[in-house]
């Protein structure tokens, strides 16, 4: 199962992608995870309808981003389960892993964005893919 979560953006001045995509770095990625939380509570509902069974899973999340949703989506499975966070920014993925939830989320695992990350998953079942599209 692939879903995705399309959520529209609004923050004080800044309401469309393009003026988002024209942020510097840091604050593209301070921006992302504030939403992020921000909307944790209707990610969470949405994790919920789609998955029918949240025993067993093993699922990876597309653009985690620093691991916000990665953390909420573990947080709502049940062991045991397996979550690989993907995201092509090495900055972001550091701040995953270095976050204080990363302690408490052992079958979460973050990892840059590759090639090979899409071969591994010819060799294990997948049962859902997320990702998140913020959409203007």
């Amino acid at each position: 199962m692939i879903f995705t979560n399309c959520q529209n953006i609004t923050h004080s001045k800044t309401t469309d992608l393009t003026q988002i995509n024209c942020l510097g770095a840091a604050s593209r990625r301070t921006f992302v995870g504030t939403i992020a939380v921000a909307h944790a509570q209707e990610t969470q509902r949405m994790i919920r309808q789609h998955l029918t069974t949240t025993e067993g899973l093993c699922g990876w999340h597309l653009g985690c981003g620093s691991g916000e949703d990665s953390f909420l989506i573990s947080s709502t499975l049940n062991d045991p389960h397996y979550l690989l966070a993907l995201d092509s920014d090495p900055a972001l993925l550091q701040l995953a892993r270095q976050s204080a939830q990363a302690k408490y989320h052992e079958a979460l695992r973050f990892q840059e964005l590759t090639a090979t990350a899409w071969e591994h998953s010819e060799k294990q079942k997948l049962d859902f893919i997320y990702t998140r599209i913020w959409k203007a």
